[in-house]
């Protein structure tokens, strides 16, 4: 699953922006597992930095169960159908 999360993540970082702008595949994922968390009703917390900048807390993906990770990919896939993001084959992904 992590693969195939990296492999959607890196379609989207080459064909998208975000607020106009390119975003990496690591800011990608941030923006996706916070939207999810707020999606599916989970309220992740937002909070003043050091800087007073504000940081949304949020699960990592790399210590989510199977089924999350799965749900969080069914997200990204929605958000990409509804913007005209193509993502590479499943099999591809895997190569």
């Amino acid at each position: 699953q992590s693969a195939r999360l990296h492999a959607m993540l890196t379609d989207i970082a080459r064909q998208a922006t975000h607020r106009g702008k390119p975003r990496s595949v690591e800011v990608w994922k941030g923006i996706f597992v916070s939207g999810w968390a707020i999606a599916t009703g989970q309220n992740p917390e937002i909070i003043p930095g050091l800087e007073n900048e504000f940081i949304a807390i949020r699960e990592s993906t790399a210590t989510m169960s199977g089924k999350r990770l799965a749900s969080v990919m069914e997200y990204i896939e929605a958000y990409c159908a509804m913007n005209d993001i193509r993502l590479s084959a499943p099999e591809d992904a895997w190569a």
